[in-house]
């Protein structure tokens, strides 16, 4: 199995955040499913948007307030 690139990301930092972030996220992965994604900000927020549109392997939310 080949090792994940690790990226950090604030999904909260930024307007229309995190619908926006997520959805650069979920673009990203279609064409690049060697990166493991760090997910910062509000959990629950962030799980409206992602939740079931990418395999959990690929990704973990850190919740921040």
């Amino acid at each position: 199995m080949i090792d994940l690139i690790k990226i950090a990301v604030d999904a909260m930092g930024g307007d229309n955040s995190p619908k926006k972030v997520i959805d650069g996220i979920l673009f990203n992965h279609q064409k690049n499913k060697n990166i493991f994604y760090k997910i910062f900000g509000n959990e629950s927020e962030i799980q409206k948007f992602i939740y079931n549109k990418i395999d959990k392997k690929y990704y973990e939310i850190i919740h921040t307030n």
